[in-house]
């Protein structure tokens, strides 16, 4: 869950939702929950630790960057992201 959301901001975003989908796919690549506090400093060497490349790190890590910071992707340009170090 975004930090925003947990912490009772009632202007819900779709950033929300991109924030949401990269803690998915943090646990789909390690098994592990995403970090609670400071996720889009730790998912990074996190996501090494499990063998994910650099290019798929980066993007699971901007997508959990603080909601000011944090691109406005789509979920289909979010999955587009995430595929393309994969078909490389």
């Amino acid at each position: 869950m975004a930090p925003e959301i947990r912490t009772g901001n009632a202007h819900r975003l779709p950033a929300a939702d991109l924030y949401s989908l990269a803690g998915v796919a943090h646990w789909l690549l390690t098994g592990e929950d995403p970090p609670y506090s400071g996720a889009h400093e730790r998912v990074g060497p996190v996501l090494a630790e499990h063998g994910v490349g650099r290019e798929l790190a980066a993007v699971v890590s901007a997508a959990m960057r603080p909601a000011a910071e944090r691109p406005q992707w789509s979920a289909p340009e979010f999955l587009a992201r995430l595929a393309a170090p994969c078909a490389a």
